[in-house]
C-alpha cells in the first residue's frame, strides 16, 4: 500500500496538481492553449505570435539605428569642428614662421 503524506498532497495541489487548469511557472511566456484548438487555429495563433515579435524587434532596431545615426553625426560635426581648428593652428603657425621641427604635435598631415 502506497501512502502519500498530507504534505506532500498539499504541494501537488498548490502546484497545480490539484485539479483544474495548469498553472504556467511564474516568469515564464508559456500559453495554456484552450482543448478543441484546430490545426487552422493554431497556425493562425502561431502566426500571429511570430508577427507580433518580429514587429516589436523591428521597432526595437530602428530604434537602434535611430540612435546610432545620432550619434554618427554628432561625432562627425566634433570631427569637422577639430579639422577646422587643426587648419587655424597651422595657418598660425605658418604666418608665425615656425619651421615645426621634429617636436611639432601637428604634424605634417600625413597618416603615415
Amino acid at each position: 500500500m502506497v501512502s502519500t503524506s498530507p504534505a506532500k498532497k498539499r504541494k501537488a495541489e498548490s502546484a497545480g496538481g490539484g485539479g483544474g487548469p495548469p498553472i504556467p511557472p511564474a516568469g515564464n511566456d508559456a500559453v495554456v492553449l484552450p482543448p478543441g484548438l484546430s490545426p487552422e487555429d493554431l497556425a493562425r495563433l502561431i502566426d500571429r505570435r511570430v508577427a507580433d515579435a518580429v514587429e516589436a524587434r523591428t521597432a526595437e532596431l530602428e530604434r537602434r539605428v535611430d540612435d546610432l545615426r545620432r550619434g554618427n553625426e554628432g561625432l562627425l560635426l566634433k570631427c569637422e569642428s577639430l579639422e577646422r581648428s587643426v587648419r587655424v593652428l597651422r595657418t598660425d603657425r605658418e604666418g608665425a614662421g615656425g619651421g615645426g621641427g621634429d617636436d611639432s604635435v601637428l604634424g605634417d598631415g600625413r597618416d603615415d
